[in-house]
């Protein structure tokens, strides 16, 4: 048990000394991206988003790489990329391509964007 705790500890220092502002990215997989958001603005309109996930997704939305998510989330051409996300028994293999929901899709903390929002 120990070792999956170690073991996140280690990618944790990696990630903060690699990237700048990573620790909340980080903190928000821990936690979850609600206790990590002091303020959350807005609303999600999108129907077929399951109301148990709107805040999560809200929260998401705050934090700067997925300023895009809502957006790409209600724009009625991403919606069965989202849905088929969203449905997805195995969402790891279902994520939508990372222009529609990072606000920079070059590549700063790619695998720790797709766990939470996997998540």
């Amino acid at each position: 048990e120990d070792r999956h705790v170690f073991v996140l500890r280690l990618v944790q220092i990696l990630l903060e000394a690699e990237s700048e502002g990573a620790e909340v990215y980080i903190e928000a997989l821990m936690k979850g991206p609600q206790a990590v958001i002091e303020k959350m603005e807005g609303s999600l309109q999108a129907e077929f988003i399951p109301e148990s996930l709107r805040k999560d997704i809200l929260a998401l939305s705050m934090m700067p790489a997925f300023s895009k998510l809502t957006d790409s989330i209600e724009d009625e051409s991403t919606k069965g990329t989202w849905t088929a996300f969203l449905q997805s028994s195995n969402p790891e293999n279902e994520i939508p391509p990372c222009d529609l929901w990072r606000i920079d899709a070059s590549g700063k903390l790619p695998c720790i964007l797709e766990l939470l929002l996997v998540k």
